[in-house]
């Protein structure tokens, strides 16, 4: 499945660049986060989207305005349910990944405090 393959790479991609991951595929009614990232004591939350190649467009371009406000509303919900998170900040990042024929990243963006 190449989104479940996208967020792997995502995954790894980031504890490369020194972020924890806390937490993946976190539900919440019918939507869903794809990662939850801690670096440097900020709390991270994390869209992915991936694609093979760019005929139908970029990562990012993908994430619409009411999956802005579906991550955004997880994102909510997991601060209030983890009250004892004591982070100073918080933000919404996106992960886009092209996937080569060979099922690596061919390339990532990380695309930091988007919304």
């Amino acid at each position: 499945m190449l989104g479940k393959k996208g967020e792997r790479l995502a995954a790894h991609f980031l504890q490369s660049q020194g972020y924890g991951i806390l937490e993946s595929n976190v539900r919440f009614q019918h939507k869903e986060l794809d990662l939850i990232a801690e670096k440097n004591g900020e709390l991270i939350f994390i869209e992915v989207k991936t694609r093979r190649g760019t005929n139908f467009g970029h990562g990012e371009e993908a994430v619409s305005h009411k999956k802005q406000k579906n991550v955004l509303s997880v994102g909510f919900e997991y601060v209030k349910k983890h009250p004892a998170l004591k982070f100073l900040k918080w933000r919404f990042d996106i992960i886009a990944i092209d996937i080569a024929a060979d099922g690596s990243a061919r390339e990532v963006e990380h695309i930091k405090d988007v919304y």
